[in-house]
């Protein structure tokens, strides 16, 4: 796990990740459970767990389903992995769409 404190002090790779969210379709009332969840990568930690925050996905419905942690991304092809984003590990969160917590946030 990275230092919390360290990723604060660091300037953010350049990522288009808030660009790619705010560019995302919004959601479907009527989603599947496929739509349902949505994964965030990111270079750092911080990033990663601010994201949550800069994109509003608590207003939209959505709420923390898994640990921030860094990952390393294969793409299988029959019986070979290729590695993905250059072999680098990404930080990755995963929300849920709480169509409960939507009807909350959308009534306060």
């Amino acid at each position: 796990m990275t230092n919390f404190t360290q990723d604060l002090k660091t300037k953010p790779q350049n990522t288009n990740t808030e660009q790619m969210m705010t560019k995302a379709p919004k959601t479907n009332p009527m989603m599947s459970d496929d739509e349902s969840k949505i994964t965030i990568l990111a270079p750092s930690f911080t990033e990663a767990a601010i994201m949550f925050h800069k994109q509003n996905l608590s207003a939209k419905g959505y709420r923390l389903t898994s640990r921030i942690e860094a990952h390393r991304f294969f793409s299988s092809e029959g019986s070979h992995l290729s590695e993905l984003f250059d072999g680098k590990a990404l930080y990755a969160v995963t929300f849920e769409h709480d169509s409960k917590l939507e009807a909350q946030t959308a009534t306060n």
